[in-house]
């Protein structure tokens, strides 16, 4: 659906070629048409089963409200963590799911936990996603870690 509205095209293959896209509109409209679009795409089944395993963090790719939305239960918050700042007290908690969300998110406008929308937003972010993950060793455990890349995935509804 991005890449319908901003690229002419029903699908787009990869989170780079979203950069090259000449977006004109300014990005709180952009993303908060993102928002909108993202909280009204239904949970897949294939997540919600996997939403149900007590897992103590989640690293993805996506920056829609998917994942969050999934993981959101009566037994557990859920801690979206944007950047490197958040300094997570128990980072193995299952009651607290820290929820990184390596590119940020459409539900949030500061240029340090919103998803690039430009190729220099992408570069200024990189730094940032190589310190969330420079944080998986302290964190993996036997069954802790869940790894999202909805790229591999094929999210056509979202992208």
């Amino acid at each position: 659906m991005i890449s319908k509205k901003y690229n002419n095209q029903d699908f787009t293959e990869s989170y780079s070629s979203i950069l090259e896209w000449n977006i004109s509109e300014d990005t709180t409209t952009i993303l908060s048409w993102m928002y909108r679009l993202s909280k009204s795409i239904p949970t897949p089944e294939w997540i919600t089963s996997i939403a149900k395993i007590p897992w103590s963090s989640v690293y993805t790719s996506a920056f829609d409200t998917i994942s969050t939305r999934a993981f959101e239960a009566d037994w557990r918050t859920v801690q979206p963590i944007y950047d490197e700042k958040y300094r997570v007290s128990d980072p193995r908690d299952k009651t607290n799911l820290h929820i990184t969300d390596l590119f940020g998110g459409v539900d949030d406008h500061d240029i340090n936990r919103r998803p690039p929308l430009k190729k220099s937003e992408y570069l200024r972010r990189k730094p940032i996603v190589n310190g969330l993950l420079n944080r998986l060793p302290t964190i993996i455990s036997p069954k802790g870690v869940l790894i999202i890349d909805p790229f591999m995935i094929q999210y056509k509804h979202f992208f």
